[in-house]
């Protein structure tokens, strides 16, 4: 441009116009040469009317023009007459289609021409036009209305690519040309998206998944699911917000929390949108929307029993717009696609609680066990971690832990919350109290389970048959009160968060005949259940067993619980429970758990001793021996006998041959550890010979075996072997995977005993991985101590240190010392490497001791091929 020209630019403020033509590439490609004389029709048109209006050409690049305008008014007029012009121009089928944007502002001059972002946005403007219309900003339109003869129709606020803030955009509208009602191509309407004031953690996976859900042109309608304060709303923002990049025409927030009707719907998605006045009933809306690209997000529909008609219409009436619903139960129409939001997973919800305690609390938060605590309390629930990392104001995460209780009594105090998300009380009260009667019966019922639970504990706990009790199952899944979680084998199970657990166990306790009737129907059917199942804990499938009891943990803790507390109606059925529980607790690792609850079922047995009879009396009994042998496994031998002598007692009295001989045994076993080996073969062989009286071949097993033990006591593992070979016969016939593995642990010890190590390694090899994955600590112990005693014999001296260091550890963290010959049997086989290694020994030792007894086995089976031998020198 010539330095005259310079001087001719206008200064200030200024209006650009900036022009393309629609498909230009395809119409080059359809007209061939023809297209030449098309685009020089289009540039004849265009610089007419820039010279007409006064005009400044400031670049021409290819089919585009870039104009600027003294006057706004000058500009609009230069636009719509080459529109008009542009009419004439054929391109086959129909006229040339240009695009055309204005934007008025104050760019700065720069050498010969403008620079500022007022440039840029121009352009923006332009390339969000479609072909035929003149779009333009508020800012061109506030000085041309009203010197022109055309109308604008509003087009509201828009994202425009590179452009930071969002753009008021509307469209001429001129009488005498083709009114062209396609949207604008911007990335979306943010400025109807709600900016919450604190930042969204993590969801990364779940946001990509639903935005890429949402591209599908399968899908159309995606409802976010899930309890209360767990997030769906800012997980829906978050997805709004990453699918403004490609949703065309505007993403548009509808919060309808209180909203009560569908006409209220209606006027909500208008108002949201802010079409016309003519267009705000439905049937118009509709057709508003039909073609439009644009993700409707509607914020809380679970209050709305009639919603499901106007997002059926939504998605029946239209083409392109597509829905994203948050609520706590889905909407039931056809379309939809459920996505539940579950809570945060740990990591995620210690990060939440950093951030916001972060914004109250600067500083070192303190010990992350403590904070993983709080989290895992209130379940991941993002609501309850921001609401307990408030309390940081005055409270330290430590502080907090003190006096948590159940989650529901934390509060908010942010005012500009709605009342339903300032506690989490009153969250579930908002759900509560959309629940029909039986499902709030069904909900309140459940009150009295914790844990996972199966259809048979629900249908107890309801009081309902199954077909009745599943109905209430699936509307509290589709309330977002209950989760079901997957099963092996399939079968159903469900599982509520602890706060909604502890929620609806309050409201079950204000009614007394109810939450009693409740209690006495669960735990009748546990008890039922625990003693089937235990029964299979010495057979074939007991790993099966194993884990069926491991899934219902929570709900056994809790009926005993509550059936063993003072003063309960259910307290004989707590006592069979626990007594049908002792072949668990003592074979499968919780054996100091066991002992807690057996103390207490004897507790109760106490209270009601005088009124027990019959198979009440027994199971007490049953329960006071199951007690005893978890005091002799803990080391408390005189405790335990005790207990063991008034069993035996009864079983006399009762006249209960096979139960008298299960408590010779046991009492044997007493005498030995305590170093009377004659007394404890005297009832060995009295176990024996009851056993064979019943008619319980199976009981004899036990007896036998403990005998061998006594020969191993006397130094005589020569008499022991056949003992033990055939004991473990017995228990192969017998199907019994514990009583195996303990044949083949004691095996062992005899081979070692007689020298046999080569021999007592390969049995040890072949069979201690079954051990110790059936999960008995006392067991794993056994297996990585004998272990050790072939390594000793081998001359593997550190590498029997360090795996006597883990069984050590183990020991000493389960209460289970080994005493009487036991202790001195180890003693005496550790030994020479303890004499070997001298002052190493106990730093070899503590080798070992961050070791599981998995890696301590694994340890001494890879010693196995090396040449660690004899380095004490």
């Amino acid at each position: 441009m010539s330095t005259a020209a310079e001087l001719t630019l206008p200064e200030g403020t200024i209006t650009m116009l900036f022009t393309d033509i629609e498909g230009s590439t395809v119409l080059l490609q359809r007209l061939g040469a023809s297209y030449r004389d098309v685009l020089s029709q289009q540039q004849r048109i265009m610089r007419a009317a820039i010279q007409e209006h006064g005009g400044h050409e400031m670049g021409t690049e290819g089919d585009s023009f870039y104009v600027v305008f003294s006057s706004a008014t000058a500009a609009v007029r230069a636009a719509v007459e080459a529109q008009r012009a542009l009419l004439g121009v054929s391109v086959g089928g129909g006229h040339l289609r240009v695009r055309m944007g204005l934007h008025t502002g104050e760019p700065d001059r720069h050498e010969g021409g403008y620079v500022g972002l007022d440039v840029h946005q121009a352009a923006r403007v332009a390339a969000a036009a479609n072909g035929g219309q003149i779009v333009l900003t508020e800012a061109t339109w506030s000085l041309a209305d009203g010197h022109v003869t055309e109308t604008v129709r509003d087009l509201g606020w828009h994202r425009l690519k590179d452009i930071q803030e969002p753009v008021h955009l509307l469209r001429l509208v001129v009488p005498d040309l083709v009114d062209e009602d396609q949207p604008v191509r911007t990335i979306g309407v943010p400025a109807s998206l709600p900016h919450p004031a604190t930042s969204f953690v993590a969801r990364e996976e779940l946001i990509a998944h639903v935005d890429g859900r949402l591209r599908e042109p399968s899908i159309r309608f995606i409802t976010l699911v899930g309890p209360g304060g767990v997030g769906k709303t800012r997980l829906a923002i978050a997805i709004a917000e990453r699918s403004a990049a490609w949703v065309r025409d505007g993403v548009f927030f509808v919060g309808l929390s209180e909203v009560r009707t569908n006409e209220d719907v209606w006027a909500a998605i208008a108002d949201t949108i802010g079409v016309a006045a003519t267009d705000r009933e439905p049937a118009a809306l509709l057709a508003w929307l039909r073609d439009r690209s644009v993700l409707l997000v509607l914020d809380n529909l679970e209050q709305l029993p009639q919603v499901h008609q106007v997002v059926a219409r939504l998605v029946a009436e239209t083409v392109a717009p597509e829905l994203l619903v948050t609520s706590r139960r889905p909407v039931h129409v056809g379309a939809e696609q459920l996505v539940p939001v579950p809570p945060l997973d740990l990591s995620d919800a210690v990060e939440l609680f950093l951030q916001r305690l972060a914004a109250v609390r600067p500083g070192d938060p303190g010990d992350l066990a403590v904070v993983r605590e709080l989290c895992e309390r209130v379940d991941g629930i993002p609501l309850a971690i921001e609401l307990l990392a408030a309390r940081g104001q005055v409270l330290s995460p430590a502080a907090m832990l003190e006096q948590f209780t159940d989650g529901l009594d934390l509060r908010s105090r942010t005012v500009d919350l709605p009342a339903r998300q300032r506690s989490l009380t009153a969250v579930l009260d908002w759900s509560h109290e959309l629940l029909a009667p039986a499902a709030a019966t069904g909900f309140r019922r459940l009150g009295a389970i914790s844990g996972v639970f199966g259809l048979a504990a629900a249908t107890a706990a309801l009081d309902m048959s199954e077909t009745e009790a599943l109905d209430v199952l699936l509307d509290l899944v589709e309330a977002s009160l209950l989760m079901s979680v997957e099963a092996p084998g399939g079968a159903p199970e469900f599982l509520m968060l602890r706060v909604v657990d502890t929620y609806a166990s309050l409201l079950l306790e204000q009614d007394e005949d109810e939450l009693a009737a409740t209690r006495s129907r669960l735990t009748a059917h546990v008890q039922e259940w625990a003693a089937a199942t235990s029964g299979e804990l010495r057979s074939r499938t007991h790993l099966a067993a194993r884990d069926r009891i491991d899934r219902r943990q929570q709900l056994i803790r809790r009926v005993l619980a509550d059936a063993l507390a003072p003063g309960s109606p259910d307290a004989v059925l707590g006592v069979q429970l626990a007594a049908d529980l002792i072949t668990y607790w003592y074979t499968c690792g919780y054996e100091t758990e066991g002992g807690r609850w057996l103390s207490l079922a004897a507790q109760a047995a106490e209270r009601l001793d005088d009124a027990l009879e019959g198979t009440d009396r027994v199971a007490v009994t049953r329960a006071l021996h199951g007690l005893a042998i978890i005091l002799l496994q803990q080391g408390r031998l005189a405790e335990g006998e005790a207990l063991l002598r008034r069993c035996l007692a009864a079983w006399r009295a009762a006249g209960d041959l096979g139960r008298a001989s299960v408590e010779l045994n046991s009492l044997a076993l007493a005498r030995r550890s305590q170093g009377d080996s004659a007394e404890a073969g005297e009832l060995f062989r009295e176990a024996i010979e009851l056993a064979r009286a019943s008619g319980e071949a199976g009981l004899q097993i036990n007896a036998m075996s403990n005998l061998a033990l006594l020969e191993l006591d006397r130094g005589s593992p020569a008499e022991a072997l056949p003992l033990l070979r055939e004991v473990l016969v017995l228990d192969t016939q017998a199907g019994d995977p514990w009583g195996i593995s303990a044949d083949h642990v004691n095996i062992a010890t005899a081979l070692v005993l007689a020298g046999e190590t080569a021999e007592a390694r390969a049995v040890l090899m072949e069979h201690g991985p079954t051990g110790l994955e059936l999960g008995d600590t006392d067991l794993a112990v056994e297996i990585v101590e004998n272990l050790a005693f072939v390594c000793a014999a081998e001359g593997r001296d550190e590498v029997a240190a360090a795996m006597f260091g883990a069984a050590r550890d183990a020991r000493e963290a389960a209460r289970l010392p080994r005493v009487g010959p036991d202790l001195d049997r180890l003693d005496a086989l550790l030994a020479p490497a303890r004499t070997r290694l001298g002052a190493r020994w106990e730093s070899a030792v503590a080798a070992g001791s961050g070791l599981s007894l998995t890696e301590a086995f694994s340890l001494g089976v890879d010693a196995d091929g090396s040449d660690d031998r004899g380095r004490a020198g």
